[in-house]
């Protein structure tokens, strides 16, 4: 079975959790995505669900995460009957978005550290960078930077974001998300935004640059995990709940590209072994019972029986993997058209298309 690891990236507040959890949510049953996800543990799933739930009912927003996390997530594909094929299986590493700008003696005790992360980046097949939208936001209204809080996010938290990512290969896939993108809808369009970071942020356009020249994919998915109209921002710089019904947007669109802009290394498919049943170890219990020198009775059945046990074994594995392929590739068609018409809404996201920046 194909397997993925994606890592997001993310300063603290930019919304990582929260588009963990919306993404499960829209895929938590097999909708008009054509497949679902679902998470191995248990407890996560209840942790995920409850995220959620809280983000519709409760007053506050859900704290951000607080350690490196491991999410062991499967997708699946209903067959024509009710039960679900797994198609591929995703690692999605989140983490605490402290550990990039304020890294203490604490969280390398406790939370894995900065090393750890420097690793799961390292060997992701496909990197989320989660940019604030609300940091965008003001970045967009301060055109001659002089805001001193827009000026720290670009030098501390978007630097170091910036200077992680330049870590890993530049073969693997880089997918800028645009949180709280519902903050800039209407005022700015994704053109304005993409201008303004390569032209006012000399970390974010070597980065986009160096992808291009290799021609590794490389864009910007904007993305409000709860709709437009869910929350709007005070003028103290909260954000305010004015409605319990979110509508996620683009939620989709980041797993559908790491999905299909890198296929997994086929070597990391391991095959299942042969295992003994009961009845097998019945039958070489008697075949060792009753075997003889002179009497090759039991050695032509067992011979035979394990043939025909390991040519089954073999059949079913086929049968398996078969179905899991199959799967596998409707999953891929889907992601193809979630494709297609983000790209039709949003012509501007694709950075590895541009010529050239040098004329900037």
């Amino acid at each position: 079975m194909n397997n993925y690891s994606i890592i997001t990236l993310g300063a603290s507040g930019s919304g990582k959790t929260i588009f963990l959890a919306s993404l499960f949510k829209v895929f938590s049953t097999q909708g008009k995505f054509g497949f679902s996800l679902d998470v191995q543990d248990n407890s996560k799933r209840m942790v995920l669900n409850k995220i959620f739930a809280d983000l519709t009912t409760g007053e506050q927003w859900p704290s951000g995460t607080r350690n490196i996390s491991e999410w062991a997530l499967t997708a699946y594909v209903n067959n024509s009957g009710i039960s679900k094929i797994p198609a591929c299986k995703i690692t999605y590493v989140d983490y605490k978005g402290g550990l990039i700008t304020d890294v203490s003696t604490e969280d390398e005790e406790n939370y894995g550290g900065y090393n750890n992360l420097e690793t799961y980046v390292k060997e992701a097949d496909a990197v989320l960078v989660i940019l604030d939208g609300q940091k965008l936001l003001s970045l967009m209204q301060d055109r001659d930077l002089t805001n001193k809080v827009v000026f720290r996010w670009l030098n501390e938290d978007l630097s170091a974001l910036m200077q992680m990512v330049d870590k890993c290969n530049k073969y693997i896939p880089v997918h800028f998300i645009i949180s709280k993108w519902d903050l800039l809808e209407g005022s700015y369009s994704l053109a304005d935004v993409k201008k303004r970071l390569l032209n006012n942020v000399s970390e974010f356009y070597n980065v986009v640059d160096n992808r291009r020249k290799v021609s590794c994919p490389v864009r910007l998915i904007p993305v409000s995990s709860l709709g437009k109209g869910f929350a709007v921002l005070q003028p103290d710089g909260q954000m305010k709940k004015v409605s319990v019904n979110p509508h996620p947007m683009n939620v989709e669109c980041p797993l559908a590209f790491a999905l299909t802009d890198k296929l997994p290394n086929p070597g990391r498919s391991k095959q299942k072994p042969f295992k003994l049943t009961v009845w097998d170890w019945i039958v070489i219990a008697i075949c060792i019972a009753f075997i003889q020198p002179s009497n090759g009775l039991m050695l032509v059945i067992a011979i035979v029986y394990f043939g025909f046990r390991l040519l089954r074994n073999k059949k079913q594995r086929l049968d398996e993997i078969s179905s899991s392929e199959q799967a596998f590739e409707q999953i891929l068609s889907k992601c193809e058209e979630i494709k297609k018409q983000f790209n039709a809404d949003f012509p501007d996201s694709d950075l590895a298309k541009i010529p050239s920046f040098k004329s900037r």
